[in-house]
């Protein structure tokens, strides 16, 4: 607040009361919000003068307010460092007086200031908003424009283009919110043209199992992160905080990838073990594993055409084994290699025949081949 260092102090005390703290501060936020006011005064909000203007006008202030204080002792300091008023408070609305647990001047041997602190415990409890309530009418999420990434020279420029193409003619005063609407409407259509497209984050796939060794290697690995996040995040290779994280991270990924492999063995296990025992649990059990692809229809591609039907599918496997068995000259085959080969391969076939010498066999020794 202004001291008293000018011949018009008192008149500039009153208008800071009235501009600041009643219209400001009061008459804006009183009805929606715990408002407390804290700060040099420079006058003495205790001890009421009748010959004295500005303290009469705080109290007043005070009054009409219905705000509360405390007195927590001399709070400036004089030059020669001894203790000569207090002229820091405070103030409160009075139905919030149970939620002030304590309001005291503290001792800090370090202050420099020719002023002590006042320090204020407050019991105070707040509600979060919900995501519907950053959420605009379209159902998408309300997001605060970066400026450092926009062209504000394009921005200004479509502005300009969105603006031309309204109508701000008025001849009624009913007509003013609707010339407000055509700005509001003219700025938004600027922005949605001009701020780039959010990003949408990528969700990190959550843990199908949890086992207490799990439960843990996280709790560790996420203690390890915080240590290494207020030591400054040490970037050292061989900083032991940075190491630490590294291997409650590797320890974690390993405990999962166990965890995943001994559930895919039990489940293997159990339909094995259902084959034999249980059949309606085997078939489930077959059900499950197929996911999806059980709500598929019988369906069979082959080429460009599509068969559905039994008969039509058998006719397409007949027809895609058909193609299979056909010659086909690819483009990338080596034919020389090829011919080159095949004539080794003659050529290995004719020694063999000539070399090959066939002895015929003979009725009787047919016989007897067979008898015995």
């Amino acid at each position: 607040m202004p001291c008293r260092s000018s011949n018009n102090s008192t008149a500039e005390f009153q208008e800071c009361i009235d501009v600041l703290l009643v219209y400001e501060i009061i008459q804006s936020f009183g009805l929606t919000h715990i408002i407390m006011i804290g700060g040099d005064f420079n006058k003495t909000c205790m001890l009421v003068t009748s010959n004295n203007k500005r303290s009469k006008y705080i109290s007043e202030f005070i009054n009409e307010s219905k705000l509360k204080t405390q007195n927590v002792g001399k709070t400036f300091i004089h030059s020669n460092g001894s203790d000569c008023s207090a002229i820091d408070y405070s103030l409160y609305p009075e139905h919030f007086s149970d939620n002030i647990l304590h309001l005291r001047r503290l001792e800090i041997t370090s202050n420099i200031s020719d002023h002590y602190p006042v320090c204020a415990n407050i019991k105070f409890s707040f509600s979060m908003k919900t995501k519907q309530d950053f959420k605009s009418n379209n159902g998408q999420t309300v997001r605060k424009i970066n400026w450092h990434k926009i062209d504000k020279d394009l921005y200004k420029q479509v502005i300009s283009d969105e603006l031309d193409k309204c109508d701000f003619t008025i001849n009624d005063p009913l007509e003013i919110d609707k010339a407000v609407t055509n700005i509001n409407t003219a700025v938004t259509r600027a922005l949605t043209t001009i701020a780039p497209p959010p990003k949408g984050k990528k969700r990190k796939p959550k843990l199908k199992f949890m086992t207490h060794n799990i439960y843990l290697a996280i709790k560790a690995k996420k203690n390890a992160f915080c240590e290494w996040k207020i030591n400054g995040r040490p970037e050292i290779a061989t900083n032991p905080l940075r190491l630490n994280k590294k291997q409650t991270t590797y320890e974690l990924r390993k405990l999962c990838r166990v965890e995943k492999a001994n559930l895919r063995i039990t489940e293997r296990q159990q339909l094995i073990d259902a084959r034999t025992m249980d059949s309606k649990l085997f078939y489930q059990l077959i059900k499950k594993q197929r996911g999806k692809l059980n709500r598929f229809i019988d369906e069979l591609q082959v080429g460009e055409s599509s068969l559905k039907g039994d008969n039509n599918i058998l006719e397409g496997w007949k027809t895609h084994f058909a193609n299979l068995a056909k010659g086909s000259d690819p483009m990338n085959f080596d034919q020389d290699y090829f011919e080159l080969v095949d004539a080794k391969y003659r050529q290995i076939i004719q020694i063999c025949l000539v070399a090959y010498n066939h002895e015929e066999v003979t009725a009787d020794e047919l016989k007897k081949s067979c008898i015995s």
